[in-house]
């Protein structure tokens, strides 16, 4: 991890290198460790299925969830999926 790095930089979302664990989506904070996801679909989605990996393997950002959905705006801002299936409404 670069020592100008802090973990806690990270926001929920966001696409992350976990170095050996790969590049993976975050999902929740849970102190020490995260929540994540291999789905990009699911980056918004606290419930998603995932593993849970301590914030020390944290490499960098690659992606903030918030520069992608300025990007992508067929998503649904409450739940994270494609709007075409989004039951929020």
């Amino acid at each position: 991890m670069s020592e100008d790095f802090d973990p806690e930089d990270i926001e929920i979302g966001d696409y992350v290198d976990f170095g050996i664990y790969g590049k993976l989506y975050v999902v929740s904070d849970n102190g020490d460790r995260f929540w994540v996801t291999d789905r990009k679909r699911d980056r918004g989605n606290r419930n998603a299925s995932g593993w849970s990996i301590r914030k020390a393997y944290v490499h960098g950002i690659i992606e903030s969830y918030y520069d992608a959905k300025e990007e992508d705006t067929d998503e649904c801002e409450e739940c994270g999926r494609e709007s075409k299936y989004c039951q929020c409404e």
